[in-house]
């Protein structure tokens, strides 16, 4: 039984590596590709049909996981159909063709970061693992995918197809072999006992979409989203034109910035055990503003390095933010919905209001003032954080509830899963 869990969970290790590298592979290399076969604004309006298709689908494929017997199950089809959708693009000649393609691949893709956390969390709950080391091989997962498909491609962009349906093969194996994670809206309610202690039970979306708690930690994670976006989409130009630095100081700035999420993720759980959400966002929301003002100040290249290290880490600790309390607050029907909720508005609404809001400001200001405007709406944010969850009594939001409550939530699932 060890050796099995023990097999099992280096196999959600491979799976949190691969799903996030998936990403990476549509953001890197995509961008090259369309450039090379369509003209810029082609180009752009094909960069523009992920954010737009990811606003919806996750939400769907979320409540399709937690409807099914296992959620696996779902991240697997995804996967595959996403999977031949990107190997189809080499084959599309036209905009027209291409734009349906990809956002037939956003369609199944959109979901992947949602569906595995939901995964990776309640196994770490029930399993009592520490879900930072797990999800940390996210990030490692998505540098080194990049670095190894530019070297093994060498600009044959046709490469990249192939590497991704044998991901997606590799992916897919390693879900099959990992620990197999059950959802519950399936059951009829008879067959479940009430669990008294939830603040969001099983009423469907509409508890998830009225929680105000749940709503303003988006809220936080939509403001980290908004800035990092911000900075993706224009701080290159600004590097190289306004600065004159060469394009692999831009390489160095998103190395740092993606390594700035380790950190966090080997401390996930004692940062949360110990400090609650409230203190991580109040750690979080200042050092958001802290890095925006900087970035907007300096100009000195070796000060910009050192400042992109709060750049993946500011956005991060609001993101687990919103999962951790969605993990510790929200009924195990409902998890893997809140979780793809989560992302549709906080991560994805808010790389659209960048794209078109960032664009007007960058239009009227300039990449430096507009860090400045990023910074003020930071804190605003923080601001609302001060007067709302800082007042907030929930005892999910604080430092205890989740060790407390461990053995709980774990003794639950086991009543609910025991055969009749």
């Amino acid at each position: 039984m060890i050796q099995g869990n023990r097999i099992k969970t280096i196999a959600l290790y491979a799976s949190n590596a691969m799903v996030y590298a998936f990403s990476a592979l549509f953001l890197c290399f995509m961008p090259l590709y369309f450039n090379a076969r369509f003209t810029p604004a082609e180009s752009g309006l094909l960069l523009s049909i992920g954010p737009i298709v990811s606003i919806v689908t996750p939400l769907f494929w979320g409540r399709i996981a937690d409807r099914s017997k296992f959620k696996n199950s779902t991240l697997i089809i995804c996967i595959l159909f996403s999977a031949v959708f990107f190997f189809l693009q080499q084959f599309c000649t036209t905009p027209l063709s291409m734009g349906i393609v990809v956002a037939c691949i956003w369609v199944f893709m959109a979901p992947f970061n949602g569906l595995i956390d939901a995964i990776t969390l309640e196994y770490s709950l029930t399993a009592h693992t520490y879900y930072g080391t797990m999800r940390v091989m996210g990030t490692i997962g998505f540098g080194v995918i990049t670095l190894v498909s530019s070297l093994v491609s060498g600009g044959n962009f046709s490469v990249i197809f192939y590497i991704y349906v044998g991901m997606a093969a590799l992916a897919v194996a390693s879900l099959l072999l990992g620990p197999q994670i059950k959802g519950y809206g399936h059951r009829e309610k008879k067959d479940r006992k009430p669990d008294p202690g939830k603040q969001i039970h099983s009423e469907g979306i509409r508890s998830l979409l009225t929680n105000r708690t749940l709503l303003l930690l988006i809220l936080c994670m939509m403001c980290g989203q908004f800035l990092l976006q911000y900075y993706n989409n224009f701080f290159p130009t600004y590097l190289t034109t306004d600065l004159k630095q060469d394009s692999w100081v831009w390489g160095l700035c998103v190395l740092l910035s993606v390594s700035g999420e380790i950190p966090f993720f080997f401390l996930y759980t004692k940062l949360y055990d110990q400090l609650g959400i409230k203190r991580v966002l109040l750690i979080a929301l200042p050092l958001t503003v802290l890095r925006a003002t900087l970035l907007g100040l300096v100009t000195n290249i070796p000060a910009i390095l050192v400042v992109d290290t709060l750049t993946g880490i500011c956005s991060t600790m609001m993101n687990y933010s919103a999962s951790t309390y969605l993990i510790r607050s929200v009924a195990p029907e409902l998890r893997a919905t809140g979780q793809t909720l989560m992302y549709c508005i906080g991560q994805n609404l808010a790389r659209v209001f960048a794209g078109v809001v960032g664009g007007q400001i960058q239009s009227w200001l300039g990449t430096s003032r507009g860090l400045f405007i990023c910074a003020g709406i930071a804190g605003v944010v923080f601001v609302v954080f001060l007067f709302t969850l800082w007042r907030d009594p929930s005892p999910h939001l604080g430092p205890k509830p989740y060790a407390e409550t461990l053995e709980h939530h774990a003794k639950h699932l086991r009543e609910t899963e025991s055969p009749k």
